[in-house]
């Protein structure tokens, strides 16, 4: 009996041996691809096989600087492909921004206030049913977790010394699952899709769109000349092997600026919600007075004709929970500051890789930028990212209506922006609406009124702006 069991037992003894030595044998030990496999994928337009490569050696070296860089521009392209057709509606913030020009908010606060979050939003989401809000909200989510992705490789790429060759027309820059590497990338006007442009003579500025444009699927993926585009020739557009850029450090410190710049508003735009509440009179431009009237009412609750925010008083928070923190509100606010001031190290990092350019297709060598910042805007950067505070000269300086009393008009001039209170005190800011002025204003046949009064609760706005106050 024993011999028998104990034969079994060597049997099982030996079969888990080789089991285990032929799960070890598939166990890789170092990675299947280099960086160079990735890049030669990244140059041939294979994407997804580039980003398997550079994910490859990261998972074995997740510092290796060529590999972080290479996965930049594969999630950079990514984010792209996934919303260039979002990218046509960024021209209807030029109706956004008349909106909140400071000559509407003084003559109409409200209308300001509601075009941010109605008319601004539908703008850019195109869609005209409920929950337009929650798609853009939802989508910037996104473009920030990714581009906090791509910010973190960058910020390691940065770290090494190498150069790359990068071929722009070889990806499929318009969306068709089609490399046209020679064939020119064609943007339409969505106002008159007849009206069609080549990609590179926008670029070169031989045409002028007026219209809001997107990229059209018909065309090719050819945008980038380098005789015409970088060394300025007067020459018939050729796409070919001499249309590439050299990546290295100035390159990636660029990179990340831009990176950078575009995840500041995303930080601020989701530190606060947008929601207003389900009975909020419903925007209207047709009958703006109406609208203006009924909305008026809604917030001034006790109808005494003027919306209060003083002695503990404030009618403004009938539109919560607009404009009070999101659940990660005070992080996203504490980001912004953050992405502000690593934009303003990859400027000063960029300024420092410019050197004597022997390749001209080094784009960030002196061949094309010959002095990035002067001194006096390196000591206002430096200065900055010592305090958190931007010091506005008398040409930067602008006035605030602190105010008014139905004669005459309190003015302060904002000589700094304390950026740094955002960080270090952004609890202050979990309520924007304890900053809405004290207002008084009235409809008489169907026109609005100049405001009758005005009153900001703390000018200063929580320590975000130093004051001077005009005599």
């Amino acid at each position: 009996m024993m011999g028998r069991l104990r034969k079994v037992y060597w049997v099982i003894a030996i079969a888990s041996v080789l089991f285990l030595l032929l799960l070890v044998s598939c166990v890789p030990f170092g990675p299947k691809y280099t960086t160079e496999d990735g890049y030669n994928a990244l140059n041939s337009g294979d994407v997804e096989k580039a980003g398997e490569a550079f994910q490859d050696v990261l998972n074995h070296d997740p510092d290796n600087p060529e590999a972080n860089a290479g996965m930049a521009v594969v999630e950079i392209y990514k984010l792209y492909k996934d919303y260039h057709q979002d990218l046509q509606n960024l021209g209807d913030f030029k109706t956004l921004t008349r909106s909140l020009s400071p000559e509407t908010l003084r003559t109409s606060l409200i209308r300001g206030i509601f075009a941010f979050s109605e008319r601004g939003v539908r703008g850019f989401t195109r869609d005209e049913g409920e929950g337009d809000l929650d798609t853009f909200l939802s989508k910037a989510e996104d473009a920030q977790r990714r581009l906090k992705k791509v910010e973190q490789h960058l910020e390691k790429a940065i770290e090494g010394d190498f150069s790359y060759k990068l071929y722009l027309n070889r990806f499929d820059w318009d969306c068709d699952g089609k490399l046209e590497p020679t064939q020119p990338l064609v943007l339409r006007e969505i106002e008159d899709p007849s009206k069609v442009y080549k990609a590179i003579d926008i670029l070169t500025g031989k045409v002028t769109p007026e219209g809001t444009l997107v990229v059209d699927p018909e065309g090719g993926d050819a945008w980038f000349d380098f005789e015409t585009l970088l060394e300025g020739k007067d020459v018939s557009v050729v796409f070919d092997d001499n249309d590439y850029v050299i990546l290295d450090k100035g390159f990636f410190s660029a990179f990340l600026f831009g990176v950078k710049v575009v995840l500041v508003p995303l930080d601020f735009i989701l530190t606060w919600d947008l929601h207003l509440p389900q009975d909020v009179p419903e925007f209207s431009n047709d009958d703006f007075a109406t609208w203006f009237t009924e909305t008026y009412d809604y917030i001034d609750k006790d109808r005494d004709g003027r919306i209060e925010n003083s002695n503990g008083t404030n009618e403004w928070e009938a539109l919560s929970p607009f404009l009070e923190f999101t659940p990660q509100g005070a992080d996203n606010l504490k980001s912004a500051v953050s992405d502000m001031e690593m934009a303003l190290k990859a400027l000063l990092w960029l300024a420092e890789d410019i050197e004597e350019g022997t390749d001209p297709h080094d784009i960030t060598s002196s061949n094309y930028i010959k002095e990035l910042l002067d001194p006096e805007t390196k000591e206002d950067i430096e200065e900055f990212l010592n305090t958190k505070k931007l010091s506005l000269g008398e040409e930067d300086s602008f006035t605030i209506g602190v105010e008014y009393d139905g004669a005459e008009w309190r003015n302060a001039t904002v000589t700094a922006i304390n950026y740094g209170v955002l960080y270090s005190n952004s609890g202050n800011f979990s309520d924007l609406k304890g900053f809405f002025p004290e207002i008084e204003a009235t409809v008489i046949n169907g026109e609005i009124q100049p405001l009758t009064y005005f009153k900001l609760p703390d000018p200063t706005f929580g320590g975000l702006f130093e004051l001077e106050e005009e005599k």
